[in-house]
């Protein structure tokens, strides 16, 4: 079954993927001339637009994409989202393949999955690397960067295979490639697609991500029985402080949502366009209480400027 199944997503998938090549400014080379890097991109938008990862591009003086038909096309970098590691590029006057985009909050662990892309830059058609879901909602971070709510794979993740897709065999792509464990074996991480849906529609739309910001240091926590995030830290002058809540208060809805975790803190938060307000209910000691919460866009020191050493081109 997975014999016949697995070159079938290769095959559906392919068209939609490319090898991206950005050349650097002279100097960046060993030999002083330009760096040249490798990686992968995938078409999301038939009228020419495609996703990467950020470090693939970022810096770049010039990007190509060479397409599955042999074509090689230049790109222009519409816009990079740090926090994500995610790039919208585009293709002009280029009709492109879109993948089929799955739902990367119905992933399971266990699940079969492939990686497909450009490894090591090698020219002809991209390499796949068969595996399974290992985890959702990883972490990855350092000392001054952080990628968050990562897809986990054992599929092999190499050098190249940055911003090409992971693969159900569906097949759906359910996130997109970007960074690996070169210290470990079987270890590699995905951004899911759903987040790759906003931040695409987002740089789109207005050039950067809109994040709503409410001005706190949470964390999950339980208080006699009842589930919430504990605000760790309140800054003064944030929207967390405008509505009356407080360092220990104990937030439990928002938006009319149960939060239980600082994913679903997020997702509830994100249901808001920024400007308005959102109902919270929280609990201060064992008292409860409600107020209306403003969202206001994140301020740009909140939003990391690096990416993990470990991400493959």
């Amino acid at each position: 079954m997975l014999g016949q199944l697995i070159p079938e997503a290769v095959e559906k998938i392919s068209p939609s993927v490319v090898s991206i090549t950005s050349t650097f400014a002279p100097g960046r080379g060993r030999s002083g001339g330009p760096a040249v890097a490798t990686g992968t991109g995938l078409a999301v938008h038939a009228a020419g637009y495609l996703v990467t990862n950020g470090h693939v591009v970022a810096g770049a003086a010039r990007v190509s994409a060479r397409l599955h038909d042999g074509r090689s096309v230049d790109a222009t970098v519409l816009g990079s989202d740090p926090a994500t590691d995610i790039a919208l590029l585009l293709l002009p006057g280029t009709r492109l393949v879109p993948a089929p985009l799955g739902d990367s909050e119905r992933v399971r662990a266990g699940e079969p999955v492939v990686a497909i892309g450009h490894s090591l830059g090698l020219p002809g058609t991209p390499t796949v690397s068969f595996g399974v879901v290992s985890a959702r909602h990883r972490p990855m971070g350092g000392s001054d960067w952080v990628l968050e709510g990562l897809l986990q794979t054992d599929a092999a993740v190499n050098p190249g295979n940055s911003g090409g897709p992971l693969v159900t065999l569906t097949p759906e792509v359910i996130g997109i490639n970007t960074a690996m464990v070169p210290y470990a074996q079987g270890v590699g991480f995905a951004v899911p697609v759903n987040t790759v849906r906003l931040v695409f529609r987002d740089l789109i739309d207005y050039g950067r991500v809109l994040r709503p910001w409410i001005g706190v240091v949470a964390s999950p926590a339980s208080r006699l029985g009842v589930g919430g995030v504990q605000l760790l830290e309140v800054q003064p002058q944030g929207p967390a402080a405008a509505a009356g809540l407080r360092a220990g208060d104990l937030l439990v809805e928002v938006g009319l949502a149960p939060v239980t975790s600082l994913r679903e803190l997020l997702s509830a938060l994100r249901t808001g366009r920024l400007g308005s307000h959102l109902s919270v209910r929280y609990l201060r000691g064992e008292t409860p209480g409600r107020s209306e919460l403003e969202l206001r866009e994140a301020p740009l020191s909140s939003v990391p400027s690096r990416v993990p050493p470990t991400s493959p081109r």
